[in-house]
């Protein structure tokens, strides 16, 4: 009995040095651009963002895009009424609109051009599934 208890123990000392995590892991991302262009070699906006405001820069991201959507992927840049919104300060909210290249302000406009192409493409098959039930239920 006593050498089944060796044999086990010597057993499991050696699997446990065999099952080793790897120091690293490895990992590729691709990265493309609003307009389906590789990305490379250039500074992302959101790891800028990551950077920069870790947690809370998603937050008032993802914030804003929704505000873009519910007011069909454009509106007035009232800087009071985003900060209200997404419940952080002026300043903070002020540089993740700008300083990352992620919004596009255009006379006193905020856009986003993924959520305008997103709004276009979600209207448009709106409309041909529209057309589509309107044919088949004048025929």
């Amino acid at each position: 009995m006593k050498k089944l208890y060796t044999f086990i123990a010597v057993l499991l000392m050696t699997a446990s040095t065999f099952a080793q995590t790897p120091e690293k892991m490895s990992y590729q991302a691709v990265v493309r651009d609003s307009g389906d262009n590789l990305v490379s070699s250039q500074p992302v906006g959101m790891q800028k963002l990551d950077f920069k405001y870790p947690v809370i820069g998603y937050g008032i991201f993802f914030k804003v895009i929704e505000l873009l959507y519910q007011n069909d992927g454009k509106m007035e840049y009232d800087l009071d009424f985003i900060s209200f919104n997404v419940n952080y300060d002026k300043k903070a909210v002020d540089s993740i609109l700008k300083d990352f290249g992620l919004f596009t302000i255009e006379d006193e406009v905020l856009s986003n051009k993924r959520v305008l192409e997103s709004i276009k493409e979600i209207t448009e098959k709106s409309e041909k599934a529209r057309a589509s039930a309107n044919s088949r239920y004048r025929n």
